[in-house]
């Protein structure tokens, strides 16, 4: 079972169209698929067509088994976030609660994938997921302050992975809302190109072009493939999702 996370600490940038199309894309590919919403918004989970109060992620993360939390849209299974969340950093204890996550999926074996979706800020959340992950995906757009949150999370992945997963992988930066007709993100490439050599990975050949056919996949809850499969937005992310494994594979 491999856990790919969706992060920065920058909101805005794609964290959860890219969550929502890559969870969809590998089902859509062969693989049986977990996405987990570690987000206080919730987004992940409404757009996945979920049920509203009923338990979810903090449930799981204080205990509750799999079945009691788990929900379905006929694609993916998904475990859906909600402002209890927001909560996190005073209601679950001080010691070892960076390991929640990690203990809570040590019961789940039915997945290929679990795909986690983060929040905005490198709290206590965002390190559940980065401790038990394999794989981080840096989602960012064509602006600076985009960069600086790339750049911000890395450090915080160096120290997650001296004290509590060495074998955290950054797959890659991941280029959205990206559009070939504008200076700033001709600009912004090269420094992108930079800030991943530093980290020691890359920058996804695949960029996501600007496509309003992925908000309103969102809106309708339903899967960029099955909403629109012939628009941009489709065709971007099955190309990054195929970029994904094959680097997944070469690293192994």
């Amino acid at each position: 079972m491999r856990v790919v996370v969706f992060s920065n600490k920058k909101g805005g940038v794609g964290k959860t169209t890219s969550a929502l199309a890559t969870a969809a894309g590998l089902v859509k590919a062969g693989y049986k698929v977990l996405a987990i919403d570690m987000d206080g918004q919730g987004n992940f989970g409404a757009s996945s067509g979920g049920e509203k109060n009923v338990k979810g992620t903090y449930d799981f993360l204080k205990g509750d088994s799999l079945e009691a939390v788990l929900q379905s849209n006929g694609v993916y299974d998904f475990i859906a976030g909600d402002k209890r969340l927001s909560n996190a950093e005073s209601d679950f204890p001080r010691i070892g609660s960076e390991g929640l996550l990690r203990k809570a999926l040590k019961k789940v074996d039915a997945y290929d994938f679990v795909i986690v979706d983060t929040p905005p800020s490198m709290g206590l959340l965002t390190l559940n997921a980065l401790v038990v992950a394999n794989d981080l995906i840096i989602c960012a757009q064509s602006d600076a302050y985009s960069v600086a949150g790339c750049m911000e999370l890395f450090g915080n992945v160096e120290l997650v992975r001296e004290n509590y997963n060495e074998n955290l992988r950054i797959a890659g930066i991941l280029l959205t809302r990206y559009s070939t007709q504008t200076n700033i993100s001709k600009q912004m490439l090269p420094l992108y190109e930079q800030a991943a050599q530093v980290m020691g990975a890359l920058v996804f050949k695949t960029k996501i072009r600007e496509n309003i056919k992925l908000t309103e996949s969102q809106v309708m809850n339903k899967p960029i493939y099955k909403y629109a499969p012939e628009s941009n937005g489709a065709k971007d992310y099955e190309a990054f999702l195929n970029e994904y494994l094959e680097g997944m594979k070469k690293n192994g």
